[in-house]
């Protein structure tokens, strides 16, 4: 209980301290708009005064230019002391957002439920993998599209047994190193409601050039620009007739027309790259994460080499294109807005900047897509290491290639809350052998077998599981839980689920023997939509083809004339799970204390429930 309190106690320490912060700086924030406002009006009161000969004008404009620069200098500090705001409040949230995956308060996490094959949609319903109160709800602190698609892919599929021991290396290192995950967590937040986002910077990099290719249209440009550059100067110091002055005002027709044309798709690709201010900012911040990294972790280190690879430094690329980016952002700022209009009308300053853009992209393009995938990779890494951070008593699991059964000690269903959360002794295996269990309704069979599952799939993600001890092969899960009837294409319950079943038993032939892999099969409460006789003799032939195969698992049933049926009896090893009934005032109650017992189940309870809400004998 203590580790419990603990490690809730950091979550509100940490955010009382931002909140104390945020009242400092939303204070301070008041006082700079308040001084940014009183000095641009003292410097436009400056420049009317000289401007209209209320008062000399050469020291007015000068005192104006002292305050309007005092103006940009107190922008500058205003925006950086509203970025450090930014990021408390990203930090206050996600924070709570931590404390509530701890506490396991769903309601408080946001929902995201990422596209999956249909052939994996069992396991991901059976086992709540995904979607609302699933696993990927507890663990995601995975941003960018890729660290979430990421995610769900490592909870999807087994990796190698040798993956799996450095995944689980790089977590236990990321477990103690909370400056890093909590780093990544933020700019990759702050990042997370940007219009376009890393994946549109990505297609861009990896893209054809768009203004390269237009050899005309770049050499229009350059001549408009030259001429237009020239022809005053030409004005002014040789003499042009008047009619000079209508030959300026249509080229600069021309240069507007040129610029309406075109100019809406290049600042359409400039967003694609950055539409925020902040944004290459906090790629920037995510890429030196990954480049500081230590190194003698294996894992770590080749996200690092992701990031360099030997013909290409990040650091080198990534600045020029930010000084790049920092040329293309001034159609987006209050300070020189203005002055571009007419910089753009007359140079064609985004086709320039759009060529010199083009260049780094053809020199550096093809490597942005593994800086993300680095970035990717750490986030799903720092979000395994965020819960076993909070978890310090989960162990890692042995997964081994030649490992025979899934053995774990108290083990626990992890999406539960530590009070509800019960804890049980599980052995599975090996081939040709499976677990029955037994008992009644609500005894706690289902959340038993999906306690094995979902601790299988934190084990092979490279994550600490919720138990004090689990050994397993490689698993291949295959589940039959919550089968549903099909309206739409005409298919019974019953005939669903003889599907569901049909396909574990296919999946467990077709499982690579060569590694060591078995098949993990749950099944709960199967065959249901068919008489009890029929439903023995199915169950029983179900399970003794799965049982012939490279495959361990688990049944439930209260059905506890199957535990007797001789073709099950030899291969089975029966356990149950029981209920308590007592009196209190007259009143009959029923408990249940989720322990597994050896034996089958001695008692059942459907008629006892039917007492107890009032529908026994009249």
């Amino acid at each position: 209980m203590m580790v419990k309190d603990t490690i809730a106690a950091k979550y509100l320490d940490r955010i009382a301290r931002f909140d104390a912060s945020l009242t400092e700086l939303c204070r301070h924030d008041r006082l700079y708009s308040l001084a940014r406002g009183i000095v641009f009006l003292i410097s436009l009161a400056l420049a009317f005064a000289g401007w209209f000969g209320w008062a000399p004008p050469f020291p007015m404009f000068v005192m104006a230019g002292v305050f309007f620069v005092g103006f940009v200098a107190v922008v500058g500090f205003h925006e950086a002391m509203r970025d450090r705001l930014a990021r408390i409040r990203a930090r206050r949230v996600l924070d709570y957002r931590q404390l509530a995956r701890y506490e396991r308060d769903w309601s408080k996490l946001p929902i995201e439920t990422p596209d999956v094959a249909p052939e994996q949609m069992a396991a991901v319903a059976d086992l709540d993998l995904l979607g609302a109160s699933s696993v990927y709800q507890w663990l995601c602190r995975a941003h960018t599209p890729r660290g979430r698609a990421l995610l769900r892919d490592w909870l999807l599929a087994a990796p190698s047994v040798d993956e799996i021991a450095e995944r689980q290396a790089a977590v236990q290192r990321l477990a103690g190193e909370r400056a890093i995950r909590d780093d990544i967590d933020l700019h990759g937040y702050l990042l997370s409601g940007s219009e376009s986002g890393p994946e549109g910077f990505v297609q861009w990099a990896e893209g054809p050039a768009q203004y390269k290719d237009r050899v005309l249209l770049r050499w229009v440009v350059r001549g408009l620009a030259l001429v237009t550059i020239t022809l005053p100067i030409v004005m002014v110091f040789r003499g042009l007739p008047p009619s000079g002055w209508l030959l300026m005002i249509g080229l600069l027709a021309v240069n507007i027309l040129v610029n309406a044309v075109f100019v809406g798709a290049i600042h359409e690709l400039f967003n694609r790259i950055t539409a925020g201010r902040n944004e290459l900012a906090h790629y920037g911040k995510l890429f030196g994460i990954v480049d500081q990294l230590p190194t003698d972790d294996p894992k770590l280190a080749s996200l690092r080499e992701k990031l360099n690879r030997s013909d290409v430094n990040y650091e080198s690329a990534f600045g020029e294109l930010k000084r790049i980016m920092f040329f293309a952002g001034g159609r987006k700022s209050a300070t020189f807005g203005i002055p571009y209009v007419f910089i753009q009308v007359l140079v064609f300053w985004d086709f320039h900047v759009l060529e010199w853009l083009e260049s780094w992209q053809a020199r550096y393009g093809s490597h942005v897509s593994g800086w993300f995938d680095a970035v990717a990779e750490l986030e799903v890494l720092a979000s395994l290491a965020n819960m076993a951070a909070d978890h310090p008593a989960w162990p890692y699991p042995d997964v081994s290639v030649d490992g025979e059964r899934f053995k774990a000690q108290e083990i626990g269903h992890p999406l539960l809350k530590r009070a509800s959360c019960k804890r049980n002794d599980v052995e599975l295996g090996p081939s040709g052998t499976f677990l029955l269990i037994t008992g009644s309704n609500m005894s706690g069979k289902s959340t038993l077998l999906r306690s094995i599952g979902v601790n299988a799939v934190l084990a092979q993600t490279g994550a600490p599981v919720c138990a004090t001890r689990l050994s397993m092969p490689r698993v291949e899960l295959a589940t039959s839980m919550r089968v549903t009837d099909s309206l739409d294409d005409g298919v019974s319950f019953f005939l669903a689920e003889l599907k569901r079943l049909k396909s574990i038993v296919d999946q467990s032939r077709a499982i690579d023997k060569t590694d060591g892999t078995r098949l993990l099969f749950l099944l709960d409460e199967i065959l249901q939509g068919t008489n009890s006789a029929e439903r023995q003799i199915a169950v029983a032939k179900v399970i003794s083809h799965l049982v012939r195969q490279p495959a361990i698992g688990a049944v439930s049933t209260h059905d506890l004339e199957l535990a007797d049926d001789q073709q099950l009896k030899e291969c089975c090893h029966t356990v149950h799970f029981r209920e308590q009934f007592t009196e209190t005032d007259g009143k009959r109650e029923m408990s249940f204390d989720y322990q597994l017992r050896e034996g089958v189940s001695p008692t059942t309870n459907a008629l006892k429930l039917l007492e107890l809400v009032g529908l026994g004998d009249q």
